[in-house]
């Protein structure tokens, strides 16, 4: 109920100096001035309304992601909560949101370029997290910690490539299609993880 609240304030506060605007531009000049705030108003509230489900989506998701963590299990949940949400990510077009594959085909990446390097940070911290609190398998967190590291390195090239307009001038195609090719690739790795990383739950001590 805050969220609308404060939603349906903003786009009033939003409307008033677009009415404003309009009636002074077309009063004088025997033009509906209504019913073109009219056209403007619902543009403009199906507009909001629609940026802010997607922020409000995001912003649950975060907040799921970030939730108190007490147990191992919680620790566990949240590593694979970060390894699930890149790998939908890169792969699923959602609403206004392009996947990170779709955006290095459309070579419009410039805006999210950093976002592989967080999603790494991420995870490879959850990991750490989750580590100090089970008995480790050793090979399990390796093989994790090499995963994250093709991210980083991914991440890495991806700034460099989409740093400037420039930069992505001169960028054969041929690496955009590596680009992707390593995306992917992180992404079946992570898939192949998950049922190791599952197993670890059933290993956990209970109360």
């Amino acid at each position: 109920m805050i969220v609308e609240a404060i939603l349906v304030y903003a786009i009033t506060s939003l409307l008033d100096p677009v009415k404003a605007l309009f009636a002074n531009k077309f009063s004088s000049q025997n033009i509906p001035v209504n019913e073109v705030i009219a056209i403007v108003g619902i543009a403009a509230i199906i507009a909001f309304t629609a940026i802010a489900y997607y922020l409000i989506l995001q912003l649950r998701n975060y907040l799921k992601s970030r939730k108190a963590v007490e147990t191992v299990e919680d620790y566990l949940d949240l590593l694979l909560f970060d390894i699930e949400d890149f790998i939908k990510k890169w792969r699923v077009t959602r609403f206004l949101r392009l996947s990170y594959r779709r955006e290095i085909q459309r070579k419009s990446m410039g805006g999210n370029r950093f976002m592989i390097r967080n999603h790494a940070n991420a995870i490879r911290s959850s990991a750490k997290n989750l580590k100090v609190l089970v008995n480790p398998n050793e090979k399990l967190f390796t093989s994790l910690d090499e995963i994250v590291n093709s991210m980083v390195r991914l991440s890495v090239e991806l700034e460099l490539v989409f740093e400037t307009v420039g930069n992505i001038k001169q960028t054969a195609e041929t690496k955009f299609n590596e680009l992707i090719s390593d995306g992917d690739n992180i992404c079946i790795k992570f898939r192949n993880i998950i049922p190791e990383l599952e197993v670890l739950r059933g290993k956990i001590p209970k109360d």
